[in-house]
């Protein structure tokens, strides 16, 4: 188990970046979602760094567009729109935004990005624990992924996550040999990124001069 969990981050080491002027730019940035609070109604720090880090990058001009990934199964649950309304507080447009309300696990936060939102190509923005494992879901998954690091969260500040993850690579690698699905599909909601596609659609990931 320790060996799987150190293979991913080997595999992924190439492709994170902790730096928004070394990364390459991509029209669209996944954002991978987590509670704005925790259990104790804390802010989560995990939480507030994403979203600053969502904030970097695109002040940097390398990434056009965000699609918010997160769960939404309950009524008064919605990572998405919680992620939305951070991210317009920091400074960014809602018409740079899409929602992906079914991003329940990593996994199908990668799947859906590709099947649902027709991504072939983007950056992962989440933790860097977070993203060595999106990283190696999506590649192993034939999508084309690179990572963007939020600030890291020392394992004194939350043990339990840290623990939690340990046990999620090693489960990554099951879900990757049985071809686990996402639990949930839907309609396709193609993210354009072509400026010339005609008709124009109502929404378009331009990208930004």
């Amino acid at each position: 188990m320790i060996f799987l969990n150190i293979w991913v981050s080997i595999k992924a080491s190439d492709y994170r970046y902790d730096r928004s002027e070394l990364i390459p730019k991509n029209q669209v940035g996944v954002v991978l979602g987590t509670a704005k609070f925790t259990t104790s109604g804390e802010l989560n720090i995990f939480y507030t760094e994403r979203m600053l880090a969502t904030k970097r990058l695109y002040d940097a001009k390398k990434i056009d567009c965000l699609l918010l990934s997160g769960d939404n199964t309950t009524l008064n649950y919605n990572e998405p729109i919680s992620m939305q309304k951070s991210l317009l507080e920091l400074g960014i447009p809602a018409e740079r935004m899409y929602l992906d309300y079914a991003g329940i696990r990593t996994l199908d936060s990668m799947l859906r990005a590709r099947d649902i939102f027709g991504l072939q190509q983007f950056t992962i923005i989440s933790q860097p624990f977070h993203v060595d494992r999106a990283i190696f879901i999506a590649q192993s998954n034939g999508i084309n992924a690179i990572g963007y690091e939020a600030e890291k969260v020392s394992f004194l500040q939350a043990p339990m996550i840290y623990v939690r993850e340990f046990f999620s690579r090693i489960l990554l690698f099951y879900d990757i040999f049985i071809g686990t699905e996402p639990r949930f599909w839907g309609e396709k909601i193609d993210i354009q990124t072509n400026p010339d596609i005609r008709p124009v659609p109502s929404k378009i990931c331009s990208p930004r001069t």
